[in-house]
């Protein structure tokens, strides 16, 4: 997005821009437009000209999908599902508890019901890199 600096006119606003001619040209338009001759010059974080951004609110809306298909085991409402975490796994060699994801905590919105849920597939005890006793 290309825009002049400080504006002359409020109205001068480029988006959109594809092309090296379309940016060159919203650039000079907007240089003659500032009262400073310079262009504001930012990217455009619309979601269909942001691939990456586009790749993360479609990975958001899996995530609220899943959510919403999840119910409550004790009061059935939907939305069960994780609202928070606890850290504490344990160091391999001194046994202190680190700052490593421990279980996820989920619960209900409606009824406050709650329940741990454990993270398999990780290590029961965690490398001493991890530890800031072992690691300070």
């Amino acid at each position: 997005m290309v825009k002049p600096n400080f504006h002359k006119e409020e109205n001068i606003l480029f988006k959109g821009i594809q092309d090296l001619s379309l940016l060159e040209k919203a650039i000079k338009i907007s240089i003659a437009n500032s009262l400073d001759k310079k262009a504001f010059i930012q990217t455009d974080m619309r979601c269909h000209m942001n691939p990456t951004r586009g790749l993360n609110i479609r990975k958001l809306g899996i995530l609220m999908f899943r959510r919403l298909t999840r119910f409550c085991p004790k009061c059935n409402a939907v939305g069960f599902g994780n609202r928070d975490f606890r850290t504490g796994r344990q160091c391999r060699v001194c046994d202190t508890p680190t700052d490593v994801l421990l279980c996820y905590l989920r619960s209900c919105s409606k009824c406050l019901y709650q329940e741990e849920r454990a993270i398999l597939c990780s290590p029961q005890k965690v490398n001493p890199m991890y530890c800031n006793v072992c690691n300070p």
